[in-house]
């Protein structure tokens, strides 16, 4: 998963938010190259193979030939097609890093801990979870969860939890031999917050804290630190 899959998803987060920022525009070139080559050659590999397929049940060609021309088309255009895919998912992946860093963290405050929050009120929303493939960013999981809160209207969100897991599965060649795959996922779960504000402390504590930190440190002897003590209580 990403904040969004396809060319035409991310041109319209651009013109709704209208996003200039430098060199974004170059990384949402690079995502429209790539989807248009694979979308290409994915077409274009199936409409000669089905072209093979029906000149092998209706022409008198050898269909040995026939079957031979089919297997050089499809599985290298298939393969081809992947690949391009793969790449649009990598620019995506560094598009997605890009809005994050330059747009969404001036937008939406990201806390990976509830401490962080200790000196501060705010208003919880609701709970988000999202689960995506973490071969590329390892982010991944952080920016899809910090713009759905932007969408959302949110002012920040709490990291609740944040994992990342491999899934190793087998793909089985014949009874004795087999190939280990293993797939990176990013578990996150997240608490949209909003009226973020600072809580004020009490000033007479926050003072008295001062002079403790200080006779702990020897700065002050404990006939100051206690003479002190009275005047602010």
């Amino acid at each position: 998963m990403a904040i969004r899959n396809h060319y035409k998803e991310y041109k319209n987060i651009f013109d709704k938010y209208n996003l200039k920022i430098d060199g974004l525009d170059n990384f949402l070139k690079k995502v429209k190259l790539f989807e248009i080559i694979s979308r290409t050659t994915f077409y274009l590999t199936i409409l000669i193979t089905a072209m093979l397929i029906y000149a092998a049940f209706n022409t008198k060609v050898d269909q040995l030939g026939i079957v031979f021309m089919i297997i050089i088309v499809f599985v290298p255009g298939l393969i081809l097609s992947l690949i391009f895919k793969n790449i649009k998912i990598n620019r995506i992946a560094k598009l997605d890093d890009f809005i994050f860093n330059k747009f969404l963290i001036k937008k939406i405050k990201v806390f990976y801990s509830i401490d962080e929050l200790k000196n501060y009120s705010y208003d919880k929303m609701e709970h988000l979870s999202t689960k995506v493939l973490a071969e590329v960013n390892l982010n991944q999981a952080t920016i899809d969860l910090a713009f759905m809160a932007f969408e959302k209207g949110a002012e920040g969100i709490i990291i609740v939890s944040n994992n990342i897991g491999t899934v190793v599965t087998a793909a089985i060649h014949n009874k004795n031999t087999s190939t280990p795959i293993r797939t990176t996922f990013n578990y996150c779960e997240a608490l949209l917050i909003k009226n973020i504000k600072r809580v004020e402390l009490e000033k007479s504590n926050f003072d008295l804290n001062y002079w403790f930190d200080l006779k702990e440190k020897g700065a002050i002897t404990s006939e100051e630190y206690e003479k002190k003590k009275l005047e602010l209580l």
